[in-house]
């Protein structure tokens, strides 16, 4: 090999070690200009329930990533559309410097929902999830299911650490509510309805007092388990997030007259009953609801006299059948 080769490939050489040397030298820490180095947090997103003994994840068809600063002022929203959820898997959320920073995460947000406009102003404060409403009605969910989630707190350095990690462990905000109604002898003469004050959000996913709505449905009849003769009036609501302190009201109404024959508050039933720690509220997004009725000598001619979810008796009526 002649002279003139040996310079060249040292040349070359050298070119690549200096290239190699600006790609990594932000992980060693020496880089002359640190500003020039990409600042983010790799973000791993999970779902784990109290009752779960391992992490799951979700599929998602959408995250909307809000990032804020120590002093909780919006900083910037990453919307992602092509994510799958991983224990390997993380998204990096680019910051514009170093400091502390955290993150909220909404999965699923799509045009169910509205999302308040944020600007340069604005705080965590300010992140508003409202579900879509016409005339106190709420949208129909069908199967869609929403997640929400919070970081801790974590540190982008100034000369060192400049993508750190960090995880958002997503909770489900939607339920699935099936509502049976045994002993009506037309079940068609009753409607049931389901309402709550639950459909406008805060960042966390704290529920945002706005008013109540009713949720859609539609009226089934099928056969009685016992007496496959008889049948059973049976509706499937798809909800947000069912608290205490929302007015979450299970109602049967006559649909000749509108009047209320039955109405309970669902989760204030849960709380108050014997079974309560049996149905964990922050574990449990399916419930399977069913309401004995038993004829009477009363106005609608009904009363209801067991309640149960999830296959616990909830609540027990005393009612007077007449003679």
């Amino acid at each position: 090999m002649n002279r003139m080769n040996k310079l060249k490939i040292w040349s070359w050489g050298l070119v690549a070690l200096l290239l190699s040397g600006i790609a990594t030298s932000c992980k060693q820490h020496v880089y002359d200009n640190l500003a020039a180095c990409d600042r983010g947090v790799y973000v791993n997103i999970y779902e784990q329930t109290e009752c779960d003994q391992a992490p799951s994840y979700p599929e998602v068809k959408s995250l909307h990533i809000y990032t804020f600063d120590e002093q909780d002022k919006w900083v910037s929203t990453t919307v992602n559309k092509d994510f799958r959820l991983s224990a390997e898997g993380e998204l990096f959320v680019p910051v514009p410097t170093h400091g502390r920073y955290s993150f909220v995460v909404w999965a699923n947000v799509d045009d169910h929902f509205e999302l308040k406009e944020l600007n340069n102003e604005s705080t965590r404060k300010d992140v508003l999830l409202l579900l879509k409403r016409e005339a106190k009605k709420a949208t129909a969910l069908g199967e869609h299911r929403l997640y929400v989630g919070t970081s801790p707190r974590v540190v982008v350095g100034e000369k060192e650490e400049f993508a750190p990690h960090t995880q958002v462990n997503l909770r489900e905000i939607t339920n699935r509510v099936n509502v049976r109604v045994i002993g009506f002898e037309k079940p068609e003469e009753f409607a049931i309805e389901l309402h709550s004050n639950n459909a406008t959000y805060i960042a966390e996913g704290g529920i945002f007092k706005h008013e109540q709505l009713s949720y859609p449905t539609t009226m089934e009849y099928l056969p009685n388990f016992k007496y496959p003769n008889e049948l059973d009036l049976f509706a499937r609501f798809s909800t947000l997030k069912l608290e205490t302190g929302r007015s979450n009201d299970l109602i049967i109404r006559k649909v000749d007259n509108g009047e209320e024959m039955f109405k309970v508050d669902l989760v204030g039933a849960i709380l108050l009953s014997p079974n309560a720690d049996n149905i964990n509220l922050r574990c449990t997004n399916d419930f399977d609801v069913l309401v004995r009725v038993k004829k009477c000598e009363c106005p609608n001619g009904y009363m209801a006299i067991e309640l149960w979810i999830n296959e616990w008796l909830v609540h027990s009526y005393e009612v007077d059948l007449g003679d």
